[in-house]
């Protein structure tokens, strides 16, 4: 019996290797960062790869710590043996005695073992009883007996590009663990931390080598911002500059950057929608990527959702449930709610499963494009605004105007939001955010549905995929919607600010072209603080006819000797332009003349003085009446005094003009 299990899981991946045929096109998508279906499942084992701090040989691997360059390391090198299909398997343990709070958390592992599919890694924290699935069975279910290659030479690190499981084997390099190590984040890096191996299935042995905790560790990141609100007030057509001050207060830098939360998006459209197909149960029948089997590409980690002022998931919102809160109908065999993780390469946005609309189902050979819908009754809360999902969008050829695929969510059989299938809108591998106004619902029980209708036959190339999760209700603008608006720009809007230093934001409000009004928005400083990820920052713009005032009037005025002539100087004004100087009447003295613009003798200056050479004024010969008016766009204000050409400076009180 084992020597049978144990040519037939040789024989599988043997027919898998030669046989497989990839109806996916990477080359559009993906960059030669890119690792290709042959270079996931090839090691070459004869160069001894010394980089990081191992030699591997096909004869043996040298139990030597995997060197890092985190910030506290701390490691073991048990040679440890690993049990043949024995789920108990071993254990080893670090203890820390100090090292504040984790930020980061990485972890190195050595390993020599054939078949390394056969393989699980845990990672517990005893002290909080924190658990972390490092690896579990690479290549399974995407393979029913996983990686058939040898060793594992890896650091699990969040902030990886490839997930550790599309690696056969993860032999050098950065992978994304299966769980995130985030779950660590905030506690204690001291005590005893306890990694377990298990083997589960037989036919191959291997040792734990050598393990390590690479940790950042200290006083995390901590953003604070000033002002806690920015607001303008300005005529249309102006653009005008505030600042936000980022500071970090925190012993590690601070990462941020800047985003707006966008309007809402509300695209009722007319058809009702009709249910494709009868629920189903799962039959063993499989999915597919559109045209798709089993592919190997980056992907995101696991997203957190941003907080809002009340985000409520609906009944089974995230569809963890196991039966679902949905019901499901679908035109075939597949049951489209499930962990789709393996197939497409991306884990659900919250949780491990979604609901995957599109795509083909594949029975006897035979693709069958997918419709299908999901439907639940749910209450809308009075006080909603808007319904919230996250979806993510592919499709594997170029824009198709013939086939008529769409997406669509729905209230009581109305589309009240659409995605347009024909055309490759891909989102590919990231989570997008929509919001929809339901406000029109509000307090009210309606039949929400989500769903694909794919309108091509058997025949056809390619259809459209999408999958949805996090359904949720919202009562207002939030960080967890962001988008453009038009009004304000930031520079820059993003960046990194060193341990106890602070970075300046230029917020440019821009009216250009906008009606009169107050218009609202808020601005979403996201950062790497674990204790304040997002702050949302309220903006205001408000939109008003200009209130002019004229300046006020000069309130001093005198006569000075000037390198042998006379000058007048004065007190300069806030609000004028400029001023405008001349002669009043010759007689009688102390009369106020015409207004600038009609007398013969008339002089502008910028400056608080008027020197003869400024304008055709010329020296006083006898005493005048001189007028000085302050002049701005909103108007002016003028007064006047008598005044002598004798060299001593003589004072007079300002008369208003008539």
């Amino acid at each position: 019996m084992f020597h049978d299990i144990f040519l037939r899981k040789r024989g599988l991946i043997s027919f898998l290797l030669v046989g497989v045929t990839l109806f996916f096109v990477f080359s559009s998508l993906w960059s030669s960062e890119v690792v290709s279906a042959e270079s996931v499942t090839t090691i070459v084992v004869q160069k001894p790869v010394e980089e990081h701090g191992s030699v591997l040989s096909a004869a043996r691997t040298e139990a030597r710590a995997p060197e890092t360059d985190t910030n506290l390391q701390f490691c073991s090198t048990p040679d440890l043996g690993i049990p043949d299909n024995n789920a108990a398997g071993v254990v080893d343990t670090i203890v820390v005695p100090e090292g504040g709070s984790i930020l980061d958390l990485n972890v190195a592992i050595t390993a020599t073992h054939t078949w390394v599919g056969d393989l699980i890694f845990t990672l517990e924290h005893a002290e909080t009883g924190t658990a972390v699935t490092l690896i579990d069975r690479i290549g399974i279910p995407a393979t029913s007996y996983g990686c058939y290659l040898n060793n594992i030479y890896a650091t699990l690190d969040d902030e990886a590009l490839v997930w550790v499981e599309n690696a056969c084997p993860p032999t050098g390099g950065n992978y994304i663990p299966n769980s995130p190590l985030s779950s660590f984040d905030g506690e204690d890096l001291s005590g005893t931390w306890n990694i377990h191996v298990s083997d589960h299935v037989r036919g191959d042995a291997g040792r734990l080598a050598a393990w390590c905790l690479d940790a950042a560790a200290g006083t995390a990141p901590t953003i604070s911002v000033e002002p806690t609100a920015l607001s303008s007030v300005q005529p249309a057509d102006v653009q005008l500059t505030s600042t936000l001050t980022i500071t970090n207060s925190g012993d590690h830098d601070l990462t941020w950057f800047v985003e707006e939360a966008q309007a809402a998006a509300s695209m009722p459209l007319p058809s009702p929608v009709q249910g494709a197909g009868t629920a189903v149960t799962p039959n063993g029948t499989t999915a597919t990527l559109s045209h798709s089997t089993n592919f190997k590409m980056p992907l995101i980690t696991n997203q957190t959702a941003a907080p809002d002022t009340m985000q409520l998931l609906v009944n089974d919102g995230s569809f963890e449930n196991d039966p679902s809160d949905w019901n499901l109908a679908s035109s075939n065999a597949c049951y489209w709610i499930g962990n789709w993780h393996g197939v497409w390469g991306v884990p659900a946005y919250d949780g491990s499963m979604d609901y995957w609309g599109g795509g083909y189902c594949i029975s006897d050979g035979v693709y069958y494009p997918n419709s299908s819908i999901v439907t639940q009754t749910v209450t809308i809360p009075t006080n909603t605004q808007y319904l919230g999902l996250k979806y993510l969008a592919y499709r594997p050829d170029d824009d198709d105007a013939v086939i008529n695929d769409y997406a669509f969510a729905a209230i009581n059989s109305s589309l009240v939001w659409s995605l347009d299938s024909t055309q490759a809108n891909n989102t590919f591998p990231n989570w997008e955010t929509e919001r929809v106004d339901i406000s029109a619902f509000a307090g009210q029980t309606i039949t929400l549905t989500l769903g694909f209708i794919s309108n091509v036959d058997g025949t056809a190339d390619y259809t459209g995929n999408i999958r949805f999760d996090y359904i949720h209700l919202l009562d207002e603008t939030t960080c967890d919607f962001p988008g453009d608006i038009s009004w304000y720009s930031v520079s820059p809007n993003s960046g990194q600010i060193d341990p106890h230093n602070n970075s300046i934001v230029d917020i440019i409000f821009d009216s250009t072209g906008m009606d009169d009004g107050t218009y609202s928005s808020t601005l979403c400083v996201n950062s790497n603080d674990p204790a304040n990820p997002v702050l949302q920052i309220p903006v205001t713009l408000t939109v008003e006819d200009a209130i002019c005032v004229a300046p006020e009037p000069i309130s001093h005025l005198a006569i000075a000797q000037n390198n042998g002539h006379a000058a007048l100087n004065w007190d300069s004004v806030d609000g004028a332009d400029f001023y405008e100087v001349w002669w009043g009447a010759d007689d009688p003295y102390f009369t106020p003349g015409d207004d600038c613009s009609a007398a013969a003798n008339c002089a502008t200056t910028s400056n608080p003085h008027y020197i003869h050479q400024e304008g055709g004024l010329g020296d006083p010969q006898h005493n005048f009446t001189y007028v000085v008016r302050s002049v701005s766009d909103c108007g002016s204000a003028y007064g006047y005094s008598s005044i002598s050409n004798r060299a001593a400076e003589f004072d007079f009180s300002i008369q208003p003009g008539s």
